[in-house]
């Protein structure tokens, strides 16, 4: 006798169908004699397996001994082994039998009024053979000469040359004991276990409210009627009619038997794995077997088995959904009608109803068209059997006789699956908690822009304005369409690595990798992830790279194994615009992408910038754009005051300024309105420009702007100290002249405020220790924070208020990263306030010639640029925040407040 509750058991490691596949074809082949050890031949051949596990051996040969005993009536000795004895063939008929096709043409053409029942035709064909044929080889062999034969559903048959004149077109549709009305429910375009709208309330109101459906699984299983069994026993007792068609999971092994025309073989082998699936079906809910076997009984359903005729799947799951009225409803979704699909909970399908327009009209003829093909044995690529014995199966362990019983049960099961689908499941990802109200609608808005631009777009969003929310809800989208996720997401900095991995953890996402210098063991976690795709699984997984690692060789392997539904989300990506990174860009496969960054352009790198937008399939003003002046104005950042203040070059800067100044007008072509050298006058406006960087004037600036603080609010304030390049052949300055002017600010510090707090914040500094002075800061226990450069991009600390810039930029990347530190929204705080040190030459000096003069121009226009772009956003513009440069302005004549109105 079969144990399937243990075989049930072991059928995740084990696939006894296969196994019993291969074992018959040794019977077939079998000289007699032979000796067969069943343990040693399962775990010699690891095809029989689902997932090959040697402790399991034991287990799976004592069923395997009990199955052999009960289907082959052969002994298994104490040690497992089996002798097989030579099959015995049969003698070739000397007489001849009349054909199959012949016998049933014959009996057509004798009943020639109308189509013929094919358990008729069946009696009539085995009456005059010896050896008789079954129902679905009948159906098969009819099927495969349709110019003589033609179907007309209901089992009925006739022949394609007969002009009946009743023809049997009664349909499944023809009676309804109550008026139904589709039209009377709202139905959504969409459903889908993740969101508010679930499939079952789809089909609770389909089949609820319809007197007919024609459905198609692509595969039949015990998650199916999860779904289905909602409103299926009001369908039956509206008098409801349906046609069915499944998809078994069969070996490889059935189709050489369907391919031999052994349709008895293939019949008997699917009737054993439907045994094994009623089974499990009992055990998980019988009010969808009780309504089947109910419309079996009234002969209310037909049920049909499709079978590619290629070893496959049909992954198809659609159905039409009729009322009395005629009006329709059509679903196709991507239901994962499996067991593991239903622990996933990813059924969701698209909905049309043929009362919206014209389209969907056209759109349920299609599926119509497409299930009556099937059904009717039209389509060429599948073979179609009637589920006789099946149905017979299910009518036998489910009857039923009681429609108000089944009404009552399936009140019961609706209670329990509402109350499943209303516990959300704690594995499962999900948008902050922390969010209330979810999403904002801006957030939900980024979604849907990108989703209609095919899944590509940047979203250019000013700094603090969720932008990592806002592409991780993205992701949670998806998933709740696709029901798994692959996340890749890729930053510029270790320590955005970790603030993204804090974000993950937010939305649930698990099984989170950060590939950096820091982890040492990236390459074995992904090549783990790798292997279980390999095996069939399905794997969660977030990937968190910085673009160094990126680029590396080990990952790049890694990259294409791991694209196929991935999503890239590419955090401030004008980083993207590196040739290294381009390349590996060039190479790669995700199609679903995403680009964060508060300015996708790339200063002075038009070509870094085509690259960046040609890879997200996007362009100004891209997918979706969030500009700091909205997110002022709309409180999701702080409003701020603005306070520019000049420092000039003192004597002897002056004169070494404006040496290189001389040297560079000498280099100046005005025909060619260019250098005559290029390179070195790059070198030169490097070192011009590195003076102006280290002006010493900037400390007296400083120490005036504290003072203009005070002491008491001097607290959570960031001084960007400068960074300037130097080019030692030109230049006597170190590489520790950056720390020296820092060191030198702090002691300015320190000097007027000896009980302010300080620190620095430097690259130098450990990962952990850059954390606890972030956590300092953010505690006031440090007051003032110095840093360079590595506060550009990415850190949140929102409890900053005051910004000292003392390392004047051009690069609008730059700075708008920088004013983004400070306009973090925080419950203590109401203003931010920014102190912008801008550096200009001295032209009182002596050593100031009239001919620097259109040069100087442009120099300081590029300042000017970062002012106004600063100041059209103050909320102290219109109160004269700019008056401090009226001078400068006047002298090189600058329509500074142009430029304000440029900007806005």
């Amino acid at each position: 006798m079969i144990d399937l509750i243990k075989r049930m058991d072991l059928a995740e490691v084990f696939d006894f169908d296969k196994f019993h596949n291969a074992f018959r074809q040794l019977l077939q082949i079998a000289k007699g004699g032979e000796c067969l050890n069943i343990a040693s031949y399962i775990e010699e051949n690891p095809d029989l397996w689902n997932n090959y596990d040697i402790t399991k051996t034991r287990s799976i040969t004592q069923v395997l001994i009990s199955e052999i005993y009960s289907l082959y009536e052969l002994v298994v000795d104490p040690d497992d082994n089996i002798i097989i004895s030579k099959v015995e063939k049969k003698a070739p008929q000397k007489t001849a039998e009349p054909a199959i096709r012949e016998l049933v043409k014959c009996f057509l053409e004798t009943h020639a009024d109308e189509p013929q029942d094919l358990l008729d035709i069946l009696n009539y064909v085995n009456q005059h053979r010896k050896s008789s044929t079954s129902y679905n080889s009948l159906c098969s062999s009819l099927s495969l000469d349709k110019q003589v034969f033609k179907s007309f559903g209901n089992r009925k048959w006739g022949l394609c040359s007969l002009p009946y004149e009743k023809i049997f077109a009664k349909t499944i549709a023809d009676t309804h004991d109550t008026e139904t009305d589709l039209t009377s429910q709202n139905f959504m375009l969409r459903y889908s276990s993740k969101r508010v709208h679930k499939p079952t309330e789809f089909f609770t109101k389909a089949l609820s409210n319809s007197s007919t459906l024609c459905l198609g699984l692509g595969y039949f299983s015990s998650a199916c009627f999860n779904v289905l069994a909602c409103g299926f026993a009001h369908f039956v007792r509206n008098g409801g009619n349906m046609r069915m068609y499944i998809n078994p999971h069969v070996t490889e092994d059935d189709y050489n038997m369907l391919r031999n025309k052994d349709h008895d073989g293939i019949e008997a082998s699917m009737l054993q794995s439907y045994d094994r699936l009623l089974q499990t079906f009992s055990r998980r809910d019988k009010l969808f077997f009780k309504c089947l076997s109910y419309l079996i009984s009234k002969n209310r359903i037909e049920v049909k088995i499709v079978l590619l005729r290629d070893n496959g799947i049909a992954h198809e799951k659609f159905g039409v959904f009729a009322d009395s009225s005629d009006n329709k409803v059509a679903f196709n979704g991507s239901m994962n009608l499996t067991a593991a699909g239903l622990t996933r909970n990813i059924e969701a399908i698209d909905c049309s109803c043929s009362w919206h327009n014209e389209e969907s009209i056209e759109r349920i003829a299609c599926y119509q068209e497409d299930f009556d093909n099937i059904w009717n044995g039209e389509n060429q690529d599948v073979h179609v059997f009637d589920a006789v014995e099946f149905c017979k199966q299910i009518v036998s362990k489910y009857p039923t006789d009681n429609v108000d019983e089944l009404i009552l049960l399936e009140n019961e099961v609706v209670r329990d699956l509402e109350q499943e689908e209303s516990k959300p499941s704690a594995e499962e990802p999900h948008f902050p908690k922390k969010f209330k109200d979810g999403p904002r609608p801006y957030q939900i808005e980024a979604y849907e822009a990108w989703r209609d631009r095919g899944k590509q777009g940047v979203f250019a969003m000013a700094t603090g304005t969720g932008k990592t929310v806002t592409s991780l809800n993205c992701a949670l989208e998806e998933y709740m369409d696709s029901g798994f996720y692959h996340l890749l997401i890729l930053v510029p900095s270790l320590a955005l690595v970790e603030q993204w991995a804090d974000e993950v953890d937010n939305f649930n996402f698990r099984n989170v990798i950060k590939i950096s210098s820091e982890n040492h063991k990236w390459k074995q976690e992904i090549a783990r992830i790798v292997s279980k795709m390999r095996m069939g699984k399905v794997v969660d997984y977030v990937l968190i790279s910085t673009y160094q690692s990126f680029v590396m060789a080990d990952f790049q392997l890694f990259l294409p194994r791991l694209s196929d539904g991935t999503l890239l989300i590419a955090d401030e990506a004008h980083n993207i615009g590196s040739v290294s990174v381009r390349q590996a860009f060039h190479k790669m496969t995700i199609n679903k992408r995403i680009a964060l960054s508060a300015t996708p352009n790339r200063v002075y790198d038009e070509e870094g910038t085509r690259e960046i937008e040609s890879f997200f399939n996007d362009s100004y003003p891209y997918t979706y754009s969030f500009s700091m002046r909205r997110a002022i104005k709309e409180e999701r950042l702080m409003p701020y005051k603005y306070f520019p203040y000049l420092a000039k070059l003192e004597e002897d800067e002056m004169e070494k300024y404006a040496k290189i100044t001389r040297r560079l007008v000498q280099l100046y072509d005005g025909s060619q309105k260019g250098f005559a050298d290029p390179e070195k006058a790059r070198r030169l406006l490097l070192i011009r420009k590195n003076i102006l960087h280290k002006a010493k004037n900037k400390m007296d600036v400083f120490k005036k702007i504290i003072k203009e603080i005070g002491e008491e609010r001097l607290k959570y304030c960031f001084v960007y100290s400068a960074a300037g390049k130097r080019n030692r052949i030109e230049e006597s300055d170190n590489e520790e002249l950056d720390d020296y002017i820092l060191k030198e600010m702090q002691c300015v510090l320190k000097q007027t405020y000896p009980h302010v707090t300080c620190n620095s914040y430097t690259g130098h500094d450990s990962k952990q220790i850059r954390k606890q002075k972030l956590e300092a800061f953010a505690a006031g226990k440090i007051n003032v924070l110095f840093a360079k450069n590595c506060l550009d991009e990415g850190v949140d600390v929102p409890r900053a208020e005051f910004g000292i810039f003392t390392s004047s930029t051009g690069n609008p990347r730059q700075f708008i990263q920088r004013r983004g530190r400070l306009l973090r929204k925080h419950e203590d705080k109401l203003f931010a306030w920014i102190y912008d040190i801008v550096v200009v030459p001295d032209f009182t000096s002596p050593y100031y010639e009239r001919r620097f003069w259109m040069m100087e121009k442009h120099l300081v226009e590029n300042e000017m640029r970062r002012v106004a772009n600063f100041g059209a956003l103050a909320c102290n513009y219109y109160t004269g925040a700019l008056s401090t440069l009226e001078e400068v302005i006047n002298f090189y004549e600058i329509d500074l407040n142009g430029m304000v109105l440029n900007e806005e």
